[in-house]
């Protein structure tokens, strides 16, 4: 992109290319997330060497995390590395504390990185977390 000058002094031509950039990227591009194809649109152009991010569920609600979209030379490439699936309220997980041991699910669906907390006496009612102290400067 751009336009460069041809410059003539005393008979010498030379160029400059100062404003010689790499091709930024415009327009739409498809990311897939899981089984799912949506179209991601750029509202500004976005510069060669660039990147954007976008939600994941914006793509497919059952996934969290979140997609880059990136600028090189005019050509977007989309990754989507970082989506991951939820896990919904009807999961489960077997938890074993001390011989004990439970099947949990969440309390709600919960997306991709996220935790709840559940107390150890739960399933072994001679057990409890761990709290650490708070030591104040």
């Amino acid at each position: 992109e751009g336009s460069f000058s041809l410059n003539c002094k005393a008979g010498t031509l030379t160029a400059n290319t100062t404003y010689c950039v790499p091709l930024s990227c415009e327009g739409s591009v498809s990311v897939t997330v899981g089984t799912t194809t949506s179209t991601y649109t750029l509202e500004t152009k976005l510069l060669s060497g660039l990147k954007r991010s976008a939600s994941c569920v914006d793509v497919d609600a059952d996934y969290g995390g979140t997609y880059s979209i990136t600028c090189k030379m005019g050509t977007m490439s989309v990754d989507t590395s970082a989506c991951a699936p939820n896990c919904p309220a009807d999961s489960t997980a077997i938890v074993t504390v001390a011989g004990n041991s439970q099947t949990w699910s969440p309390s709600a669906s919960m997306v991709s990185g996220e935790s709840q907390s559940v107390d150890c006496e739960d399933i072994n009612d001679g057990y409890e977390a761990r709290r650490l102290p708070c030591h104040g400067h």
